[in-house]
């Protein structure tokens, strides 16, 4: 069996992410009386769960990868010297950190457009 260390990463650290990305989905839902306030604070909040995920990214290294999730789950399957895992771990981190900035900055860009557009075209009408 072939143990792709990015796809383990990738749902241990989505977990986290798509847990705080429904609180924040729920906060817009219960603000939807406004549609401007809920697009504008479901973006800016989107924005800066992104750039706590960087913020995390470029912590990975800083870390002692035996002390994380990823290094917990796959660290009986992976055969590598422990310098060498060292590397893959943090690698695997890294990426999958990334991964999930990139998706929140991007939506949070997108819903701050989206209540922009929607103050512009219905001057904040409701």
């Amino acid at each position: 069996m072939n143990l792709d260390i990015r796809q383990v990463a990738g749902v241990l650290i989505g977990r986290h992410f798509h847990f705080a990305s429904l609180g924040i989905m729920l906060l817009c839902v219960v603000r939807m009386d406004d549609p401007f306030v809920a697009l504008t604070a479901g973006g800016l909040m989107n924005l800066a769960l992104g750039a706590a995920m960087a913020f995390l990214a470029l912590n990975v290294p800083r870390r002692d990868f035996r002390r994380t999730d990823l290094w917990r789950a796959v660290s009986g399957r992976l055969r590598l010297p422990l310098h060498a895992a060292e590397r893959v771990v943090i690698d695997a981190l890294c990426w999958a950190y990334w991964r999930f900035a990139r998706t929140a900055a991007a939506s949070g860009a997108l819903f701050v457009a989206m209540g922009a557009a929607w103050h512009l075209v219905l001057g904040g009408a409701r």
